[in-house]
């Protein structure tokens, strides 16, 4: 895991920011009701998925990582 460990901090510090946002989103929602919130509730929703899939290769990543640094030894 020492070789991927980069790869997994800056997995976590990207989760904590995509979870700070969605927090702060989800206050926001109980204020505003208008047209603009519905645009950027969708906008968010958007730039969720693509966290999640980035999310989802830097962990394929950090599996690749390991597995070639296990080849190494």
């Amino acid at each position: 895991m020492k070789n991927s460990k980069p790869v997994l901090q800056d997995i976590e510090e990207f989760k904590t920011h995509v979870m700070a946002l969605s927090q702060g989103i989800n206050k926001a929602g109980v204020e505003w009701q208008d047209e603009k919130f519905k645009e950027l509730t969708k906008a968010i929703q958007s730039v969720a998925k693509e966290s999640r899939e980035l999310l989802d290769a830097g962990e394929a990543c950090e599996k690749a990582i390991e597995l070639f640094s296990s080849y190494e030894k």
